[in-house]
């Protein structure tokens, strides 16, 4: 059986005939306008049983025109003026002549005492007044003594601030970073390698993204200090000294430095052509190594000991008696890195880790 679940209307599929009953509309804006319209705390807007019937719509029916619900017992009703009464036309005025105009006679002295406590009141009324614009002039004078006040102490703090500025300013630039070098390019070429601040300009904005903090150091200052440490060798301890900041702070910020580089410039080929070589090859290495295309080493370098007896066994070196990774390195007769293969472990010999890096299949027949 369906009940219309507007409250004070007793409509239902049983007791009434020739209505509808129409279920609350889906759409959340619609449903919300009904809930509103309705009026009911207890209704059950997810329950298919929860209808309206068609007394409340305009027409006596929904409708795409009147779709939304208006008529309800709390509704206003349009009231209906009542008709004039019927005027009479009087043709004549009469007065009786009979009619007394009496007045009341006023009591002596009463209207003099009236006349007295007037002036009294406005009297007491001038004085407060007085006294209230004796008051606010006096807070006025002290209110413009306090905007004097505060307008001198303000312009005191005004001049503080600007000196504070000069001198952090000053601080800034006399402070160990990029922006102390900038002008400078023999120290852009000293700290970093690059020729001047335009390059080392160039190579940050390649290497940047919005991963890297800006809470100690800026991003520049940051790539300025893992130029310092790869082309000088400055230790942990004397840069975080250098840049006044810990030395967990410099490990870590170098750490995510080398490994971005590192996957930005894996795919660049540092080998160079026989012809480079011959191009920038030392004059002592024309005349007594005219052939010489790399010269190589194979570097150890130490590392914690592993907890595996298996691992501790291929890792250790009896050359550096500690466990080590070994790799092989080479340079070109005018000193540039050309050739860095993989790391393996220390145990393994020179002639075996030349043959797996693939140098040999980079050579050229005739190359030393």
């Amino acid at each position: 059986m369906k009940h219309c679940c507007v409250p004070g209307c007793h409509n239902s599929s049983k007791n009434t005939t020739g209505i509808k009953f129409y279920r609350i509309p889906k759409d959340r804006a619609v449903r919300k306008r009904y809930v509103q319209l309705i009026r009911n705390d207890t209704i059950k807007l997810t329950s298919s049983n929860t209808r309206i019937c068609s007394v409340h719509f305009a027409g006596g029916r929904k409708t795409e025109v009147s779709n939304t619900p208006t008529l309800f017992p709390w509704s206003s009703q349009p009231r209906h003026r009542k008709p004039p009464k019927p005027r009479t036309r009087t043709t004549s005025t009469t007065v009786s002549a009979t009619t007394s105009f009496t007045t009341t006679p006023c009591v002596g002295g009463s209207s003099a005492s009236t006349v007295g406590t007037q002036t009294e009141n406005e009297a007491a009324i001038i004085d407060f007044l007085k006294h209230e614009v004796d008051r606010l002039t006096r807070e006025l004078k002290e209110c413009h003594g306090n905007i004097t006040k505060l307008r001198s102490d303000n312009d005191q703090l005004q001049k503080e601030n600007t000196l504070l500025r000069r001198q952090n300013c000053e601080m800034e630039s006399n402070k160990f970073g990029i922006t102390k070098f900038r002008d400078n390019d023999e120290a852009i070429s000293f700290y970093t390698g690059f020729p001047d601040f335009d390059r080392f300009l160039i190579s940050f904005e390649f290497f940047f993204n919005d991963s890297f903090s800006t809470q100690k150091l800026t991003p520049m200052d940051q790539f300025f200090m893992v130029m310092c440490r790869l082309r000088l060798g400055l230790f942990v301890k004397d840069l975080a000294e250098r840049f006044d900041v810990s030395r967990s702070y410099i490990s870590k910020t170098f750490e995510k430095w080398i490994n971005t580089m590192f996957y930005d410039l894996k795919e660049i080929d540092i080998w160079p052509s026989r012809d480079t070589v011959n191009q920038f090859m030392p004059e002592c290495f024309k005349a007594k190594y005219p052939s010489t295309r790399i010269i190589i080493d194979a570097t150890e370098i130490q590392m914690e000991t592993p907890s595996a007896p298996d691992m501790q066994s291929v890792t250790f070196s009896t050359y550096k008696s500690r466990n080590t990774v070994k790799a092989l390195v080479g340079i070109t007769p005018h000193g540039s890195v050309s050739f860095v293969s993989d790391l393996y472990t220390g145990s393994i010999s020179d002639k075996e880790l030349t043959y797996l890096s693939g140098l040999p299949s980079k050579l050229d027949k005739g190359d030393g």
